[in-house]
Formats: structure tokens, sequence, C-alpha cells
């Protein structure tokens, strides 16, 4: 009775961990990039930052099909306007009924009290480099 027992928990943690695989509804991914970005201030685009960063990106599917991607990123920055080294946060999220076009904030926090706060869109069906739409900036 007990080599039975034994026998129908280890097929019942198989199953359960198949099943599990097969309703999956998110996936995640960890990784690290080079990345660049513009830096506007009051509508008047300063230049460029760029540097290293650590992301992570949650894709959500629904019935298979992708519906939204939520994201986050951080690293350090170099600007290409300033001697000031930079903490970089960003955080965005893609829709299937907007894409190509994503959303995000990017915080940049200088060693010497700047800070950069913008609302963007990026519209990724124009040719590289892309349409940059900031909505919003705050800047100190």
């Amino acid at each position: 009775m007990q080599k039975k027992s034994i026998f129908l928990v280890i097929i019942c943690l198989f199953l359960g961990a198949g099943l599990s695989k097969l309703s999956a509804q998110s996936e995640s991914n960890w990784g690290t990039s080079n990345f660049f970005t513009k830096v506007s201030c009051d509508g008047e685009i300063l230049g460029w930052a760029y540097g290293t960063l650590n992301f992570h990106v949650v894709n959500h599917y629904k019935k298979g099909e992708w519906i939204f991607a939520n994201y986050q990123a951080k690293g350090e920055a170099v600007c290409t306007f300033s001697d000031e080294k930079f903490t970089y946060k960003e955080k965005g999220k893609e829709w299937a009924k907007t894409y190509p076009i994503g959303y995000y904030v990017i915080h940049l926090k200088g060693d010497q009290g700047s800070t950069y706060m913008m609302h963007l869109s990026i519209d990724y069906s124009y040719p590289y480099p892309w349409k940059w739409d900031f909505q919003n900036t705050k800047c100190k």
C-alpha cells in the first residue's frame, strides 16, 4: 500500500508540474543591455543618456496570444550634456491593442543633484531611431 501511495504522489507531482506549464499566462525574462535615451527638459531635448542596465520584462498572454508586457530597468548613465553620473530607472508598458507604441517613465538622478523625470511614448513602427514623444517632463 505504501509503494502505491508514493507512486500516486509522484504521478500527481508530474501531472501538476506539466499542467501548470500548459496554463501559464505569463513569461518572465531578465537581462543586461546597453541603452541610450533622449533627455528632455521643458520640451527641449538636452542630449542623450547612455550606459548599461539590468532589465526585467514580464509578458502576459491570454489563450496563447500576447496581451501586454511590463518592463522595469535600472542602471547607471552618462549624459552627453553634463559631467554628472546618473542612476537610471525605467518602467514601461506595451499593450497589444496599442502596439507598436510603448509607454515609459524614465527617472535619471545625478550625483550633483540634477533629476529628470520623463513620461514618453516610443512608436516602433517608424524606422530606427523611432519616433519619441515626450508627454511630460520634470527636471531640477
